[in-house]
């Protein structure tokens, strides 16, 4: 079957432009096609479904299923299984299940739903933003803010690059539950960090800039980031020795790296890469104008890591590298927001922090944090993690040909 991109773009619903643009966005952030495409305002979360719907030959759920799954469907199935495979039981009718799911001829999931249950699987296909929304209504499964964001978007009608948006069909987009995020944030929101009202109003005004505004304060110091060259790169890479390498050995961690096969195993990967010569280490998402933790590896950071949110316009020493693309290095100044950050990831004693922009086609899409304790970096650790940057952008570059070349 051709991929979903593949679809759109061949009915003309999309250019192949914007879905290169999508693509780019889904590796480095997650999330599915239609939901990048959605929030990027080239189509409305009812087309998106309509056109699934279409191209995978299978229903959308009646609404009334949606909106009130019976008892006995949602007792059907147990919360862990709900949650792994985000799916929504909706009826029970002849020992046969109804169900809304992502990947409706997905046979792994289906059978093992069949199998949990004792029942027939009769599945229907539901966009990604939608199906959250309702996973969080019906089973309280928190959503990341991101999707919140979108799916107000979408029932206020407010996306900026679609058509017309239908009312009536906006009015049905499921934004529940909008105070689930509030605890997202836990940083002191009087030392100028941002709760999930402020993120909405933040996020739809960064929104509004050019990409021009957005980069023309950094290209004076912005540094020359190089074309990869895939031929080049696979070259460089010993992949025919990587089984005689020790597993967890740098090297073989590299190649594991450049060669990951989405932007979880690339940001997993980078992090133990990173723990190799430092003590704590930490990804950070660019996006919209808004910074937020996604992953982190040693002590505390770990757990931390998820609940920041701050603006790249906020006075910040370990953020500048999202405006200024340099990498920031050294002990920030005391008393202000670094401190404030450094103490909520519990990394409040470092005694110095290195962070590196991650770069895509010279816009910065993460940042790399790192920080060794009492200890200091030294030289050539600063050098590896500069390197270790580079690999990250090589990752994300060859997910985006990889998924671009689906509709070549």
């Amino acid at each position: 079957m051709k991929t979903f991109g593949h679809y759109l773009v061949e009915q003309g619903v999309i250019t192949k432009d914007q879905f290169e643009e999508a693509t780019q966005s889904r590796v480095v952030f997650g999330g599915r096609l239609g939901t990048n495409l959605a929030e990027l305002g080239y189509m409305r979360l009812e087309d998106i479904g309509r056109h699934l719907a279409k191209h995978l030959e299978v229903p959308l759920p009646p609404e009334e299923w949606l909106n009130n799954p019976s008892t006995e469907a949602r007792d059907a199935l147990a919360i862990e299984l709900i949650e792994k495979y985000s799916v929504l039981p909706l009826r029970v009718e002849n020992r046969t299940l109804h169900i809304a799911m992502l990947d409706p001829h997905d046979p792994i999931q289906v059978d093992e739903l069949a199998f949990a249950t004792g029942m027939r699987i009769v599945s229907y296909v539901i966009p990604e933003v939608q199906l959250l929304a309702l996973l969080e209504h019906h089973y309280g499964l928190r959503r990341e803010v991101r999707y919140i964001n979108l799916g107000k978007e979408a029932a206020a009608g407010l996306t900026k690059k679609a058509g017309p948006a239908n009312d009536d069909a906006n009015q049905k987009s499921p934004e529940l539950n909008p105070e689930a995020a509030e605890d997202m944030a836990p940083l002191d929101d009087s030392q100028d960090l941002i709760d999930e009202e402020s993120f909405q109003s933040l996020h739809a005004k960064a929104e509004t800039k050019s990409s021009t505004e957005q980069t023309q304060a950094a290209e004076d110091h912005a540094p020359e980031v190089p074309e990869m060259d895939l031929a080049d790169l696979a070259a460089s890479l010993p992949v025919d020795a990587a089984p005689e390498l020790a597993e967890d050995s740098i090297a073989a961690l590299e190649v594991a790296l450049v060669l990951a096969s989405d932007r979880d195993a690339v940001s997993e990967i980078a992090l133990r890469i990173a723990r190799r010569y430092t003590e704590a280490a930490a990804v950070f998402i660019v996006r919209g104008g808004i910074i937020s933790g996604f992953r982190g590896d040693g002590e505390a950071i770990s757990e931390q890591i998820a609940g920041i949110l701050l603006p790249t316009e906020s006075a910040c020493a370990i953020t500048a590298p999202a405006t200024t693309r340099v990498p920031f290095r050294g002990r920030p100044p005391e008393g202000g927001l670094d401190t404030t950050l450094l103490t909520n990831l519990q990394r409040g004693d470092a005694r110095e922090v290195t962070v590196f922009p991650i770069l895509i086609r010279n816009q910065v899409v993460n940042l790399l944090y790192t920080d060794s304790g009492q200890n200091p970096l030294g030289e050539t650790g600063f050098a590896a993690l500069g390197a270790l940057a580079t690999l990250i952008a090589r990752a994300y570059e060859r997910l985006i040909l990889e998924r671009k070349s689906a509709i070549e």
